[in-house]
């Protein structure tokens, strides 16, 4: 099998698509012949590399068996290539803002009319795939594919005083609860600080790592609450303190709350929380439920719901033992179900598919 791999994120620029293309990519070169058409400049290179992309698309198409997408904004270059080269296999993986951005000419063009001619459309969560149904996405053309992790050794080991040193607070006998995320509403962030922190005990200690639109209000929280002693928003943190916050972090939250048009499409962060041999205590909503397996990586709860959040937190926190081994065991868990060499397995089953299909007409 020949692909062809279109990415319009990727690193070195940051973030969670940017990552999750870039590992889909490497697992993919391992299995089968892979070639790629690729953005490593950003979002202020895409004027000229979505057309630049699509005439590549269209000249070199015939010969792969397949071509996948990395996101929905692709999407208009797979309807040209639908449109001049119909037997070309176009694939598109679709996150979550991919179906759900409210803007009325993405979902009248993206939704409506580039999208239903893609061949295959693989959503990285249940959630995705129910909110492409509710759009009117065929779903026979939908498969459910996560997102994944591969496996990094953190060498960084738990040292107490060099969290103190950061947080300018004591941390001895205190239990350490993460976030690491864009600061948006949907991430509960600052409905957590509101809601929940002024009701654990002082044992606790609530760390935040992330920069975006809802910072200003969740420090505003934090001072309003008068939890500057044990609420810490750290904003952007390079990747050496991200390393020492995990390995001396106890439980990871992900208290994500429902906000009209700006769904979790699947919940990347809950994987690398457990990798770093962290359970997670999450919201019951949207694609954490796919990404969350009560009693395996974490427990799902109640979104907005502040006794419930409460009562787990304290609950598993009781032992500092059991809650090292409920760490260990969602590190397990998700190598043992996320991890990219399996689910790129998954990814060329579906294209093999795909071409079965095909040519049964």
């Amino acid at each position: 099998m020949k692909l062809l791999f279109i990415s319009r994120a990727y690193p070195p620029i940051v973030g969670g698509l940017e990552n999750h293309n870039h590992e889909l990519h490497k697992a993919l070169q391992q299995k089968i012949y892979t070639d790629s058409i690729i953005n490593k400049k950003g979002k202020k290179a895409l004027p000229y590399f979505m057309p630049l992309c699509a005439l590549k698309s269209l000249f070199v198409s015939s010969n792969y068996d397949a071509i996948i997408l990395g996101d929905g904004v692709l999407a208009p270059i797979g309807w040209l290539i639908k449109l001049f080269k119909p037997n070309t296999l176009v694939i598109c993986i679709i996150h979550g803002l991919d179906i759900t951005y409210k803007n009325p000419i993405y979902q009248y063009f993206w939704v409506k009319a580039f999208l239903p001619k893609i061949d295959k459309i693989i959503t990285v969560s249940q959630a995705t795939a129910s909110a492409a149904i509710e759009r009117q996405i065929d779903k026979t053309k939908l498969a459910v594919i996560p997102n994944g992790i591969t496996q990094q050794s953190n060498a960084t080991q738990r040292n107490r005083q060099q969290l103190e040193d950061l947080l300018q607070t004591s941390c001895q006998e205190k239990t350490i609860l993460l976030t690491v995320g864009r600061l948006v509403k949907r991430k509960g962030v600052h409905w957590f600080i509101n809601q929940v922190m002024p009701y654990l005990s002082d044992k606790f200690i609530y760390i935040i790592a992330g920069d975006g639109p809802d910072r200003a209000a969740i420090n505003k929280a934090i001072i309003e609450k008068q939890l500057t002693n044990r609420v810490f928003n750290l904003g952007f943190i390079d990747n050496g303190v991200k390393n020492m916050i995990y390995a001396n972090a106890d439980l990871f939250i992900q208290p994500n709350i429902k906000v009209d048009g700006d769904m979790e499409g699947f919940g990347i962060a809950v994987l690398e929380a457990n990798l770093n041999g962290l359970a997670v205590v999450g919201s019951e909503l949207e694609g954490l439920k796919d990404s969350i397996t009560n009693d395996q990586n974490g427990w799902l709860i109640e979104a907005e719901n502040p006794t419930a959040f409460i009562q787990k937190i304290e609950d598993v926190s009781k032992s500092d033992l059991e809650l090292k081994n409920a760490g260990m065991n969602a590190k397990a868990f998700s190598l043992e179900n996320f991890c990219w060499n399996k689910l790129a397995d998954r990814y060329i089953k579906t294209i093999d598919e795909l071409k079965v299909d095909e040519n049964a007409y």
